[in-house]
């Protein structure tokens, strides 16, 4: 997902917009709470290019409690 998020940012924000509506977000919120950093990190990586210069698609994943009630800081 990270290669095909990267290969879409610069081209349009339709590969962010089609993966919202595929179902992605819930599955990379989930990776968020991995055990393995490079896992979470990969995940923050792909959901910060699904909003790239896509306000509408901003707009969407700030909707998303997962999103907005998670704390980020590690213990």
């Amino acid at each position: 997902m990270l290669l095909l998020t990267d290969a879409g940012v610069s081209q349009s924000a339709d590969v962010g917009t089609e993966m919202i509506a595929g179902g992605a977000v819930p599955k990379l919120t989930n990776l968020l709470s991995s055990n393995e950093s490079m896992i979470q990190e990969m995940a923050a990586a792909v959901l910060g290019n699904l909003c790239h210069e896509s306000p509408e698609n901003q707009e969407k994943l700030l909707g998303v409690d997962d999103l907005t009630h998670k704390s980020f800081c590690c213990p």
